[in-house]
């Protein structure tokens, strides 16, 4: 699974091979972890690392659980990720990644993956300050595709020298093998959205913070296994969540 992220970045590296390098790091502190409509912690720290080169970007994610740890799931979780950006006329851009998630203590025998790998590929327009993203993933352990429709409306703060990032998000999820070796398998299905706004501010040339706030909500989320009848997924949540992060780039 790792070679999936390593065959992305050999496909961009030569067309990158002049571009300049720049790294940014991030240390991030989050109210509740949910992803995808479930929660998968409580408040957590979740610093990451990027590194970009022209519409090359690579990248480690992670987050640890502060308090409330949900169990099997975030106690880490590290999650290397790559994406290439290539420019299409009509202020699109086309964008497929990949991410490798890994839990390194997660409870195999209690039906959770250690490893899951999720290639995904998106269509961006960018124009007037607003972005729109259709966006595609699969996840290959838990065999099944999610389907993500994302806004990000940029509204200036003129007096604040600064602007808030509106973003809204609607995604629905379907999965055939969600629990690590149940049989018959277990499919999980549900919808999701989240409505946020983050403001960024530069604090110097190379410091920036920036404050989040944000609720997500899972909608018709449930599992169901066989011929059995549906169950409401327990990890299903509806939670405001704030971020408040803090980051450098050289």
């Amino acid at each position: 699974m790792i070679l999936g992220v390593a065959a992305l970045c050999a496909a961009a590296s030569s067309s990158q091979a002049q571009a300049p390098v720049s790294v940014s790091v991030m240390t991030s502190y989050a109210s509740q972890y949910v992803f995808r409509g479930e929660r998968l912690g409580g408040p957590s720290f979740q610093p990451w690392v990027e590194a970009t080169a022209g519409d090359l970007s690579l990248g480690v994610w992670a987050s640890t659980p502060i308090s409330a740890k949900v169990p099997g799931q975030s106690d880490p979780e590290l999650d290397p990720y790559a994406s290439y950006s290539i420019s299409l006329p009509a202020h699109l851009s086309l964008v497929p990644g990949c991410t490798l998630y890994t839990y390194p203590r997660a409870p195999v025998g209690k039906g959770f993956y250690r490893s899951r790998f999720e290639p995904s590929v998106g269509l961006t327009w960018s124009a007037l300050g607003v972005r729109v993203t259709p966006k595609a993933y699969y996840d290959l352990a838990r065999r099944g595709a999610t389907y993500e429709l994302t806004a990000v409306a940029a509204v200036p703060l003129s007096s604040l020298g600064t602007e808030a990032d509106v973003t809204a998000t609607a995604g629905d999820t379907q999965l055939s093998s969600a629990v690590n070796g149940a049989s018959p398998a277990i499919e999980s299905r549900g919808e999701y959205w989240l409505l946020g706004v983050t403001v960024p501010v530069q604090l110097t040339r190379q410091l920036r913070a920036s404050v989040g706030w944000a609720y997500t909500q899972a909608t018709s989320s449930y599992l169901k296994q066989g011929i059995l009848p549906r169950i409401s997924n327990p990890a299903a949540a509806g939670r405001a969540v704030l971020t408040v992060a803090l980051g450098f780039s050289l």
